[in-house]
């Protein structure tokens, strides 16, 4: 089916839906926190299903590319880096990536009710670099969750790229991957921001994107004096899987 802009009504709609999914699952994934059993597969199986249903009335397709790198960094503590240009940036990358995937979140979330009770009980982390010691502490959760199978997805632009272009990275990332010896998983997402743009309420309905995944980059090579350079490495990398692949 060819792929057309959805009528202002018809995003209202699917606006709505989203607050309601969302509050659903994360209600799910505070239950599910409190039973018995395997807890980590659990929350994966619940957000993975709160993806499909977020993008299941935008009849968006996803083709994914290089998926054998995933398998690559199975036994290693592993930090997807993805760019980031519209909000379906995370639903996208939960459906694409057979993994334990977990945002790092902003610190603006942890104050959203249900939300943040979700967000603490399903392992996602968040660190607060402007606090130096709730930041290590941040961070020794952090490397505890790599430890335990979990795959941390970051932005490292820090926030949606408006024209689509790889914007310049944040630092904190890198110097997280290095301080938990992980392996970087470079990610982008091809055509996203024609499905729903950044700022914008333009959303494309039976649109098409494509997930590429790169070759891993292994942090244990580099120390705190390397962070430019793993940095600048990963987003040559992440800007050759936009161009060329």
């Amino acid at each position: 089916m060819k792929a057309y802009k959805a009528h202002r009504l018809h995003v209202a709609w699917i606006q709505f839906l989203t607050g309601v999914y969302t509050i659903w699952y994360s209600l799910r994934v505070i239950f599910a926190s409190m039973s018995s059993g395997d807890k980590k597969n659990k929350v994966t199986q619940i957000t993975r299903k709160w993806a499909k249903k977020l993008l299941g009335p935008t009849g968006l397709v996803i083709h994914v590319k290089g998926a054998e790198n995933l398998d690559k960094v199975a036994e290693k503590a592993c930090i997807v880096m993805c760019n980031h240009t519209s909000l379906y940036d995370v639903p996208v990358s939960f459906l694409a990536l057979d993994a334990h995937i977990r945002m790092l979140a902003k610190k603006e979330l942890y104050s959203i009710p249900i939300l943040s009770s979700a967000l603490r009980a399903g392992d996602f982390v968040a660190i607060d670099r402007r606090n130096i010691e709730q930041a290590k502490l941040d961070l020794k959760l952090a490397e505890q969750k790599l430890n335990s199978g979990i795959v941390l997805w970051i932005a490292p632009e820090g926030t949606r790229s408006r024209d689509g272009q790889l914007k310049k990275f944040k630092k904190g990332g890198f110097h997280l991957a290095i301080d938990t010896k992980a392996s970087i998983l470079p990610v982008v997402i091809k055509g996203i921001q024609d499905i729903l743009p950044s700022n914008s309420y333009d959303l494309m309905i039976h649109g098409e994107v494509e997930v590429v995944i790169g070759e891993p980059v292994d942090a244990t090579g580099y120390g705190k004096t390397d962070c430019n350079q793993l940095r600048d490495k990963t987003r040559n990398m992440m800007l050759n899987l936009l161009e060329n692949q």
